[in-house]
């Protein structure tokens, strides 16, 4: 996925671009995915593909470079010993070199690379809070199960709630890290990017990215005197199953940077019930009730979708819907915070950000193959694929 992102989002940006910044954070633990665990195929049971995840990325096979030290690297050869590759090791430190060394031959550059082995949230003072307080009033609850995803339908659905939740504050935690060293980057060298491309490290980018499609449409939009966009997304208007009008999709967000620091301080936002701390230290309240984000995120969605009836003596009591079992999944609570921020926001195709979320998965023949993990595709300006594009992950199957 390095490599393709090298080649069809770094090098295009280059060239059309005066100043590319590369941001990112990685972790060499594994965590648990959000449906791993469970007991049938759609579930994460062992007909899952999710059990067979391949822990090796294939940043770590890349062609042999004179750059990377030697002694981390494993050569390789084919049978007629011809086209030499390379297996970097897990060393953290070839790992760095190898990155700084191919973004540096497109181009591009650095601007914070953090590698570890985990994303360290336990110690975080703000969640430290939460949970203490997630505890008092659920006392034997797993603190992670009601924030920020809420979903108790049942202990199975609830126990993958808690750890996707783990994992999406660790996402947005890692975030706000390189964040914090754009804007000291920024500042150090006087000036501010003109735009700022969210992604995660598990985009599989297809073709050739263009900026200036979008650039073009700003200009437009000024040229008219219309409000401006301020965010570009993925429409995934064409996905199956399709989403809910309450949600957004989350897989990448092309911001420009006047509200690029939304998504650099969502995780911040998100424990702060709604609180925005701005980037010149002030802050507000994006909605008008000191309720949670959960709780003003859950009220705009209809109470067929959030409640169930209250029974009663094994009967259901004037069909009452008023016991809360769900509420906003990551993609509404983006559109909430988007809503809440006053951003304003443009769907484009999936054609125009041309790339899909992967991962690899050993098969039963002990083959490793890529896959689309959440596949998205939109109705206009769809991304074009052919018989050699990698296919979702759902249509393997294994032996349970």
């Amino acid at each position: 996925m390095f490599r393709n992102t090298v080649d069809n989002l770094i090098r295009p940006l280059v060239k059309q671009s005066s100043r590319v910044d590369y941001y990112l954070s990685l972790t060499t633990s594994a965590g648990t995915p959000y449906r791993a665990g469970g007991t049938g195929a759609g579930a994460g049971g062992k007909t899952s593909y999710l059990n067979h995840l391949e822990k090796i990325d294939p940043l770590l096979q890349l062609p042999l470079s004179g750059a990377v030290t030697n002694g981390a690297v494993e050569s390789m050869h084919d049978n007629n010993n011809h086209n030499t590759t390379a297996k970097i090791l897990w060393n953290p430190i070839a790992v760095e070199e190898l990155i700084r060394s191919e973004i540096g031959r497109a181009g591009a550059s650095i601007g914070e690379l953090l590698i570890q082995e985990s994303i360290d949230i336990d110690s975080e003072p703000m969640l430290r809070a939460k949970r203490q307080r997630a505890l008092k009033e659920h006392p034997g609850e797993d603190a992670d199960l009601r924030f920020p995803i809420f979903d108790i339908r049942s202990p199975e659905i609830g126990k993958r709630t808690a750890n996707a939740n783990r994992n999406l504050l660790r996402l947005h935690y890692a975030v706000e890290r390189l964040w914090e060293s754009l804007l000291k980057w920024e500042e150090e060298e006087g000036f501010e990017y003109d735009y700022v491309l969210f992604l995660r490290d598990d985009s599989l980018w297809l073709s050739r990215f263009d900026l200036e499609v979008f650039e073009s449409t700003v200009k437009k939009k000024k040229e008219k005197t219309e409000d401006v966009v301020d965010v570009f997304v993925p429409a995934c208007d064409a996905r199956e199953p399709p989403m809910d009008s309450h949600e957004l999709n989350d897989h990448a967000i092309l911001s420009r940077r006047p509200s690029a620091h939304v998504f650099g301080r969502y995780y911040s936002m998100l424990l702060n019930n709604g609180r925005r701390r701005n980037d010149d230290g002030n802050g507000g309240y994006d909605h008008d009730d000191n309720s949670s984000i959960v709780e003003a995120c859950m009220s705009r969605l209809p109470r067929s979708m959030t409640s169930v009836a209250r029974k009663e003596g094994g009967t259901v009591r004037n069909a009452i819907m008023d016991v809360k079992v769900r509420g906003c999944n990551s993609e509404m609570l983006l559109q909430w915070v988007i809503d809440a921020n006053r951003v304003k926001v443009k769907k484009v195709g999936q054609g125009l950000i041309p790339f899909q979320r992967s991962v690899n998965i050993r098969l039963r023949d002990g083959s490793v193959v890529q896959c689309f993990h959440k596949f998205c595709q939109s109705r206009e300006d769809a991304l074009v694929l052919d018989s050699q594009s990698p296919k979702k992950c759902t249509s393997y199957t294994f032996n349970s």
